[in-house]
């Protein structure tokens, strides 16, 4: 066992011997013999590289009484060699193997012969007084790291040969202000430029059919980006922290997003996801806070935190095939106005969360629930508009809470709302419970739709002046109060007056109107009214104010004045919040 022992010790110490062997020296330089048949060989190491000053190389070198080809630099032949300065290669070489140069941190200069093919990795990773490079043509594969962490390299010219730009190829060159990707380099690898804090442009040429995880992550300096056309993916942290980015084009071909592609891109104001997306990924546009217009395309899915602290935007398109909303997707954005598409499914625990901006929100008719998640993950890990300063709500479905039940306690508009003065309830809902109406005590309009067997409590809405019932069979209600029913305006649809004279709660209202229900309903406030006929809107009471219209879809303001005339404003079909001095009144074309 002894014996075994001993010879297992010499092997190994044999084989940490011949990682640094050579066949011989010559000048000071160490050579191992490639191929003894074509009498060529490799610079080489010996295990103890104390290279300095400026070297020169020549293309053959007599030994034995032979004269053998230099055609490369083998593995770690220089590595180490911190004082070396300057070295001129022979023509002669055609490849520089792995760390070749590795840390030679004095290393200002060197010239890559033109008919060299292929450079190993790490080559000259950590040669931080390297200033420019240029690979020859005839390069076609560089290996992983050949050139990480060179912070005074300037600049690099690639060539056309080269069709696959490695994985960290230039990581950490901090100072790297520009780079040539030519025509022919098919793929860019993972971490190629991060933390090239200095690169302020980059050009994809046509040919580039991917890039690799944070290819670009921490360049911040950059500027603007045009992603090739061809391209499918927009990869993981590709663009994460690149805080100067203001500008991105991302072509039509892409289908998939990465996570974190664009996380903290803080001077980025726009971005257009393309048809073919369907998910934006998990903090795709986190911390983006000057992102003000988004286009979200064909997206089906928004992941968790997508635009998370994204406070400049504050006005958001939901397209029609969104299905789901994540957790905190829209946690501390801007967003005035929010309409929830007919094709939503779910949106998870606190995806408005802290949105203290929202002042209308339209829930679009559907015959499915629309499902308000809960995250036990999250603390008071539910969907609240609470804090929102609300101004109107349509509510055109059924909602629902924690996969189906309906508790009131859970209700994303449970709490009182200062703010709120208007409600209407689309045909489509069969239970306003948890549009908490009762909690809302300066709730100055509601309309209730066709679909509920009952009406909420409201007795407890001080400030309620109008009821619209858009049934003509009166449903059941709870009792309101003796001033609600002296001063409310009960309007119910036309032919069904006594009908409600005769019902329960309903006949106890002093004022009950009958009404054309088919017709856009007349909305007031302390005096101003808005009518609405025939593509326009005419605001009463409002002559030499200040009148505003906006729209309650995307927040955009469509019509604004100093003075109102009385004129007539010509709007599209639509939802529209009209604010006239510091009233807020909401209406439907």
């Amino acid at each position: 066992m002894k014996f075994n022992k001993q010879i297992i010790m010499l092997l190994a110490l044999a084989g940490s011997l011949d990682a640094f062997s050579y066949d011989f020296s010559k000048g000071g330089i160490y050579y191992d013999v490639v191929s003894e048949a074509n009498l060529t060989v490799e610079v080489s190491s010996n295990g103890n590289n104390t290279y300095r000053g400026n070297l020169s190389i020549k293309g053959t070198v007599d030994y034995d009484n032979k004269s053998y080809t230099v055609v490369g630099i083998g593995k770690s032949a220089f590595s180490g060699s911190e004082n070396l300065t300057s070295v001129k290669l022979p023509s002669t070489v055609t490849y520089i193997a792995d760390r070749g140069f590795f840390r030679c941190k004095s290393l200002a200069e060197v010239e890559i012969p033109q008919y060299v093919t292929s450079l190993g990795e790490s080559a000259f990773d950590g040669c931080t007084s390297l200033a420019s490079l240029t690979l020859p043509e005839g390069v076609a594969s560089a290996g992983l790291r050949a050139f990480a962490d060179c912070t005074a390299l300037k600049s690099a010219i690639l060539p056309q040969s080269l069709k696959s730009v490695p994985n960290s190829m230039f990581y950490g060159c901090t100072a790297l202000e520009s780079v040539v990707i030519p025509e022919g380099v098919g793929s860019i690898g993972n971490q190629t430029f991060q933390g090239c804090k200095s690169l302020t442009q980059v050009v994809f040429p046509s040919s580039v059919a991917s890039i690799g995880e944070s290819a670009f992550s921490g360049c911040v300096a950059l500027r603007a980006v045009s992603l090739p056309e061809g391209l499918k993916t927009v990869s993981p942290n590709l663009f994460y922290q690149c805080s100067g980015l203001e500008d991105v084009s991302i072509p039509s071909t892409v289908t998939e997003l990465g996570q974190q592609a664009f996380t903290g891109c803080t001077s980025l104001k726009s971005i257009a996801i393309p048809q073919g997306v369907t998910e934006i990924p998990g903090l795709m546009f986190s911390s983006c806070e000057s992102l003000a217009e988004v286009t979200l395309g064909d997206v089906e899915t928004i992941g968790q935190m997508a635009f998370y602290g994204c406070k400049s935007l504050d006005e958001i398109a939901l397209p029609e095939t969104l299905k789901t909303i994540g957790v905190l997707a829209f946690s501390k954005t801007s967003i005035k106005a929010l309409t929830l598409p007919s094709s939503l499914e779910k949106i998870d625990a606190r995806a408005f969360e802290d949105c203290n901006n929202i002042a209308s929100i339209v829930v679009e008719p559907s015959t499915e629930a629309l499902v308000f998640g809960w995250s036990d993950s999250y603390a008071g890990g539910e969907v609240r508009f609470d804090r929102c300063p609300l101004v109107s709500i349509v509510l055109g479905r059924d909602i629902s809470y924690r996969e189906g039940s309906t508790p009131t306690s859970y209700s994303p508009f449970r709490g009182p709302c200062d703010t709120l003065k208007d409600v209407v309830v689309g045909d489509d809902v069969t239970d306003a419970a948890l549009l908490c109406l009762n909690d809302k005590w300066h709730l100055e309009r509601v309309v209730f739709g066709t679909g509920l067997a009952s009406v909420p409590a409201m007795n407890k809405c001080d400030d309620l002046k109008t009821i619209e019932l858009k049934s003509s069979m009166p449903q059941e209600a709870s009792e309101f109060t003796d001033a609600q029913y002296a001063s409310v305006m009960l309007y119910v649809p036309a032919g069904s007056r006594q009908a409600y004279v005769e019902a329960p709660v309903w006949g106890k209202f002093a004022h009950i109107v009958e009404k054309d229900m088919s017709l856009a309903p007349s909305l007031d406030a302390d005096g101003v009214s808005v009518d609405s006929a025939n593509g326009s809107l005419r605001v009463s009471g409002a002559d030499g104010q200040p009148v505003a219209v906006y729209s309650a879809t995307t927040g955009q303001g469509v019509y604004m004045t100093g003075a109102y005339d009385g004129a007539s404003i010509s709007l599209a079909s639509g939802v529209y919040i009209v604010k006239v001095a510091d009233k807020v009144i909401k209406v439907t074309l």
